[in-house]
C-alpha cells in the first residue's frame, strides 16, 4: 500500500511540476518581416541617387555643389551558370587466383567419423 501511495504522489508532483514549466504547452514563437529597402542618411538639399542592380546604372541628381562623384555598382544579384563535365572513368580490375602447394612436416586435421556405441540390455526386470 505504501509503494502505491508513494508512485500516486510521485505523479502528481511530476503532473504539478510540467504544468508550472509549460511542458504541455505548445512554444509560441513570432517572427518579423526584414525590410528589404536600405534608407540613407539624410542629405541637406537636394540629392537623388537612383541604382539600377540589374543593368549597373547609376543616376545622381543634386543642386549642391559637389566636385567630383565616383560611384561604382556591383552586380550581387547577377547569377554566373557554369557547365560542369563530370568524367566517369570505367575501372576495370584483373583478378588472378593462385594455388600453392607446400609439403608439411605434420598431417593436417581430419574430420573422425563418430560411430555411436550401441549397447544391448542384457537383463529384463
Amino acid at each position: 500500500m505504501k509503494a502505491k501511495l508513494a508512485y500516486i504522489a510521485t505523479i502528481f508532483v511530476g503532473l504539478i511540476l510540467s504544468y508550472n514549466t509549460n511542458i504541455f504547452e505548445p512554444e509560441v514563437i513570432q517572427a518579423s518581416e526584414i525590410p528589404k529597402t536600405v534608407t540613407l542618411p539624410q542629405i541637406p538639399g537636394n540629392f537623388k541617387l537612383d541604382l539600377d542592380l540589374e543593368t549597373g546604372k547609376a543616376n545622381v541628381e543634386s543642386n549642391l555643389p559637389i566636385a567630383s562623384t565616383g560611384i561604382t555598382v556591383n552586380h550581387p544579384t547577377k547569377i554566373v551558370e557554369k557547365v560542369v563535365y563530370k568524367n566517369k572513368i570505367k575501372k576495370v580490375y584483373e583478378t588472378k587466383t593462385e594455388y600453392r602447394e607446400k609439403l608439411l612436416m605434420f598431417p593436417l586435421p581430419s574430420k573422425k567419423i563418430h560411430v555411436p556405441d550401441i549397447q544391448i540390455p542384457t537383463k529384463v526386470e
